[in-house]
């Protein structure tokens, strides 16, 4: 350090040193002044400026020491004592803004500017007051219309008019910006109008926004950030073609991962999955990101290749952080990854996935009943993070024997609301639906519906509660008309939980219900299922289930125990896009304990009822197939069963479109 520098140096300590002696000797002077003047000695006035003056040097100290807190304090106090003293209240707006309290300070200086216009200092004081704080919209709309031509001002109300999403205004403010040239510094004129381009975005004018850009490349096509702004303004507006145009001229004079990424996706969009995976390649070669493993994780999910999917996103959790994909997320894809991997058996449906969903369900058994239901439902999100659904349904049903038949028809709508709830690897869904049912000369029925699930990755924990008519499960007319037509419809009461996941190759469930009918009856039905990889597509599978009626009935089937087992195999083929499908039989053995009613065939011997054991063959068989393309995803499914003493068979089939819009 140089001779002069030191005592340059030693000049400011000493400054410093006796403005804080000063500060001291003032403040003492101000607190004892009173204490040590004997009362009545000094007219009050005299003393009120006795302590203002004092307390005025005090501020001046405090205000040229950059102690601006203690200084606005000060200056406070004398304000209030002298509200019309010009220089306590300029001093006072100066402690605020020095101190960081613009805002504060914006309404003094507003006043003493209307007080004195041709003041420059205080005008010159205002606006780098003003500039250092947003206002809101209103505040910067009455600047402007205090000096129309002052730019900086005009730019704030532009900015306001933005944040407030008043888009339109805030388009007229930046066109007037860039049309005019009045007094005052501004941001650049390509600053300005990719501000402008944003605002176009924002408001979903895509188009305007884009030639904005154009203009603006036209005199600096060089500038790579301009250019990379207008590829995703075209991106947004829907202009593939022309937004990887830009992207192609990017990467040749910038070939950044993150523009690789970009294009990747771009091309994913379009479904020219090859380049996608180049430029995916060549991005993780310039610079590895959690984005680009992430989508290739999402391209190898897409083939159904789990495997390479689960070693990409492990390979995201060790990159570095990139903005937007925080490392929750990856773990949260983990997770949905592993549900889709190896999806829950046995398990419910819980609440309702966005967009429309018509569906066709039908099963028929070879004792004559024959039931349909075709259902269309609605659903999207709501504020909140809720999923708000609605549907219609139109039910079907006959029963058709020897003996009689019955046919009824049915209309009916359901309202249901759900919400997801996410931690990471921990998923959680809840859901409720409430609908009604008419059937036609028959009655009305009230449906409802709660329902819980929380998955850890892909294991998965449900709990359902419910209340419907119960000739559905029980699959005979009888429960809705007594035959005798002394008994009302049946409705059944159920609560249900299951528990399933993957443990090593092996798929694991287990679900149970307990059903309490309106006739006194009660339901008890258990089920347990696994599925063993044995190779990449083909799984041996098992599966277990038993029913118990602790009352006997005359209207339906009603065994005192049923149990069914069953063992085979499964080929699946599951992917995220393009066709999956699954084909499944487990022949086995059925074993009943039913209640023969003797009398009821003898009227005139009748003895006891009796209980007769069965043993039966029992077969499960059926398969599933599903298209998903873009927002569209096509589903059927059959099933064939049979069971009971041997004799009893059932078909089903169901049919499903889904569209996201």
């Amino acid at each position: 350090m140089s001779h002069l520098s030191r005592r340059a140096e030693a000049r400011n300590v000493v400054r410093g040193c006796q403005l804080l002696a000063m500060t001291v000797a003032l403040s003492v002077a101000l607190t004892q002044a009173d204490a040590q003047r004997p009362k009545g000695s000094t007219p009050s006035g005299a003393r009120n400026k006795s302590q203002s003056t004092i307390r005025a040097e005090l501020a001046a100290v405090l205000l040229q020491s950059r102690r601006y807190a203690e200084a606005a304090r000060e200056y406070r106090l004398l304000v209030q004592r002298e509200p019309q003293n010009r220089s306590y209240r300029l001093n006072l707006a100066r402690a605020l803004a020095w101190g960081d309290q613009p805002r504060e300070a914006e309404p003094i200086l507003a006043q003493l500017h209307r007080e004195q216009p041709v003041d420059g200092t205080i005008a010159s004081l205002l606006r780098s007051t003003r500039d250092a704080f947003e206002p809101r919209a209103a505040e910067a709309a009455a600047w402007v219309g205090e000096e129309p031509g002052y730019r900086p001002y005009r730019v704030a109300l532009a900015r306001a008019l933005a944040r407030d999403r008043l888009l339109g205004l805030a388009a007229a403010q930046y066109d007037t910006l860039l049309r005019t040239s009045d007094f005052g510094s501004t941001p650049s004129i390509a600053t300005l109008r990719l501000e402008l381009a944003d605002v176009y975005a924002h408001s979903g004018d895509w188009t305007m926004g884009a030639r904005g850009l154009r203009e603006l490349l036209g005199t600096t096509p060089r500038d790579t950030a301009l250019r990379h702004g207008l590829a995703i303004l075209l991106t947004n507006g829907n202009d593939m073609r022309s937004a990887l145009a830009q992207y192609d001229t990017l990467l040749a004079t910038a070939p950044t991962a993150s523009f690789y990424v970009d294009r990747a996706r771009l091309h994913l969009a379009q479904s020219n999955e090859p380049e996608a995976r180049a430029d995916i390649a060549s991005a993780l070669a310039i610079a590895p990101s959690r984005e680009a493993y992430a989508m290739l994780a999402n391209v190898h999910r897409r083939h159904g290749s789990y495997a390479e999917a689960r070693t990409a996103l492990l390979a995201a959790l060790n990159a570095p952080d990139t903005v937007g994909v925080p490392r929750r997320d990856i773990i949260a894809a983990l997770g949905s990854l592993a549900r889709e991997d190896r999806p829950g058996q046995l398990a419910p449906m819980i609440g309702d996935d966005p967009g429309w969903l018509v569906a066709l369900e039908s099963a028929n058994d070879n004792l004559g009943v024959w039931y349909s239901n075709l259902s269309a439902r609605r659903a999207a999100s709501v504020p909140g993070g809720f999923m708000l659904s609605g549907g219609a349904e139109a039910r079907s049903m006959r029963d058709h024997t020897s003996f009689s038949s019955f046919d009824t028809r049915a209309v009916g709508g359901n309202v249901g609301l759900s919400r997801d709830m996410a931690s990471g690897a921990l998923l959680t869904r809840v859901g409720a639906r409430v609908g009604l049912l008419q059937h036609q000369g028959i009655s009305t029925f009230h449906e409802w519906e709660l329902s819980g699930a929380t998955w850890l990755n892909a294991w998965e924990l449900a709990l359902v509660a419910s209340e419907r008519a119960a000739y559905q499960t029980l699959f005979t007319s009888s429960a809705l008309v007594d035959p005798e037509a002394i008994a009302p419809p049946i409705m059944e009461r159920s609560v249900s939980a299951s528990l399933g996941g993957p443990a090593g190759p092996a798929d694991l469930a287990v679900a149970l219900e307990r059903s309490h009918l309106s006739d006194g009856n009660t339901r008890l039905t258990t089920q347990a299922y696994t599925r063993y990889r044995l190779s990449e597509y083909v799984f041996a599978v098992g599966m277990a289930s038993s029913l118990r009626f602790t009352e006997r009935s005359s209207r339906y089937w009603d065994p005192l125990s049923y149990v069914a087992t069953g063992a085979g195999a499964e080929v699946a083929v599951r992917r995220g896009r393009g066709l999956s499908f699954a084909v499944r039989a487990m022949p086995g053995v059925a074993f009943s304990n039913e209640l023969l009613r003797v009398s009821d065939t003898i009227p005139e011997a009748p003895p006891p009822d009796e209980t007769v054991k069965h043993t039966a063959f029992q077969l499960t068989t059926g398969g599933d197939a599903t298209y998903r393309v873009n927002a569209f995803e096509l589903g059927g499914s059959i099933t064939y069963g049979r069971g009971r003493d041997g004799d009893y068979q059932r078909f089903g089939a169901l049919v499903s479109l889904r569209w996201v819009p």
